[in-house]
This record gives C-alpha cells, structure tokens and sequence, in this order.
C-alpha cells in the first residue's frame, strides 16, 4: 500500500487563515482543517477538471463557518451590551478578519491593504468599504457631524474631493465610508491639515468593529503616503480616547494639562509607525 502512494511534497505558508479571524491560531502558518484539505487537494488533483471547484466548496464552507459564529457573538453582545470583555474580543477577531479581507486584497489588488479611489470591498455582513464621493456623500458626513455649520457642507466636500485628487496618484484613499444596504452608515475623513477626524457608525450599526475598521484602513492609506499619522480627541471624550488607546493610538503630550468645562481642549493623539 505504500509504494502504491503519491509522495508529495508539502510547503511552508505565510498565508493567514480564515479561521484566525474567529479564533486566534498559535502560529501564522496553521490552517484549519478545511483548508489543509484544499491545500492537500491542490497537490494530490493538479490536472483534475473540478479540483478548483471542490477548493471553491471548501473554502466557501469554511466562511459559512466563521461569518456565522461572528453573527452569534453579535446577538450575544447585543443581548449583554455592557459586557466590556465582549465587546473587546468581538473587536479584535473583526480587525482579524479585516486583515485577512485586506491580504486576499494585496495579492489581487496593486492597492495593497488599503482601499483606492474605485475599490469597493465587502468586509461582510452585508458591509461594504469604500472611499467617499464629496458631491453624493459630503450631506451625509455633514449631517452627522456635531460641528455641522452653514460653511461646514462646502468644507467638507471640498476635503474629500482634495483626498480623492489625491488617491488618483497615490491610489490610496483616507475619506472612506461603510454602506449597508446601499445606504452609508459610517465614516471618517481626513481633514486639510492632515488630521483623521470626524469618525461616526450609526447607533443601529455599531460594536460591530466597524469604526476600528474606518480608522485602520484610513491609517494605512495615511502611512503608505509616508505622511504624519494623527486625529484629534476632545478633552472628557473617554469612549473616543479609550477607543483610539485599543487601537495603539497614544497621546501627543500626555502630561499637558486638561480642560474643563468650555475651556477643554482637543487633545493630539499619534499612532507611531513602529505600532502598526
């Protein structure tokens, strides 16, 4: 029986697994069970007409898999929202699944990890990733926007329509939206003098990792630019500064004294290169 066997030589990967995103896997190499059988398929079937179909099956079940255990987390957060754990963990395992969405990106896409000016990727759930249009999406991205002025709608057109003449020669956008169902349920823009800000999710769409995932690709978009990466957080904003501090965001100056009452200030916050 074993003279009768195919040797087959099987290579190391640096390929990340689904299956990372839902539980965290000791080494980058392993793959989940489903996996190394598409792998082992590939090696054993080459020539086979519906090889490549059979891999497309495996791979399919196994994102089943693993955006049904995200959607159950989803309702056991919702049904125990103030349960901070949670709410962590269910962030971290989205920032590992965006990772991974971002590699299958890298090695189809010359916009590596980063969404340029025409991408729209789905980031799942019925999720979208894209940049903004300043003349469709400016009213919405003033509407929300707490600082919203009868100046304010021009301003912020005007910034995401500078970013996007810049995406057309660096092919990475900062001014990104999340839409679900066509319509946009969240964003962030990078201001003119260079600063990310107004970061929002809608009230029904959020602690579903989707402000960490506006943040993270706007960040890298800023740092394949090799430009200065920074925001800007109110004084007392603890949800905002606890939500930047997860993400390895620190403060420019954290011994600069704070504000009160109308006095407070906006804080500078940086994410250092070496962190990313």
């Amino acid at each position: 029986l074993f003279e009768r066997c195919q040797p087959v030589q099987f290579m190391s990967t640096s390929d990340r697994s689904i299956y990372d995103s839902i539980r965290k896997q000791p080494e980058s190499f392993c793959l989940s069970t489903l996996e190394s059988c598409a792998r082992t398929l590939k090696l054993l079937e080459p020539n086979n007409p519906d090889m490549e179909s059979a891999v497309g099956h495996l791979h399919a079940s196994l994102r089943g898999l693993v955006n049904t255990q995200m959607k159950k987390e989803r309702e056991s957060l919702e049904a125990n929202p103030d349960s901070i754990r949670n709410s962590t963990k269910l962030e971290m395992k989205r920032m590992r699944q965006l990772d991974i969405i971002m590699k299958d990106v890298e090695q189809t896409s010359t916009t590596p990890r980063v969404v340029g000016l025409k991408n729209v990727i789905d980031i799942g759930n019925g999720y979208r990733l894209r940049s903004l249009n300043g003349t469709q999406d400016a009213k919405y991205v003033d509407s929300i926007w707490p600082y919203s002025s009868s100046k304010s709608l021009k301003m912020i057109e005007r910034q995401i329509d500078a970013d996007n003449r810049n995406s057309t020669i660096t092919g990475y956008s900062c001014c990104l939206g999340v839409e679900y169902d066509k319509q946009l349920v969240g964003c962030i823009i990078r201001h003119r003098n260079g600063s990310l800000g107004i970061l929002h999710v809608d009230n029904d769409h959020r602690r579903k990792g989707l402000g960490a995932i506006l943040v993270e690709v706007a960040s890298r978009a800023i740092m394949q630019r090799n430009e200065k990466l920074f925001a800007y957080v109110v004084d007392g904003n603890n949800e905002s500064m606890n939500f930047f501090s997860k993400l390895g965001w620190v403060k420019s100056d954290p011994a600069g004294k704070r504000g009160t009452g109308k006095r407070k200030a906006k804080r500078k916050w940086e994410k250092p290169y070496d962190n990313q």
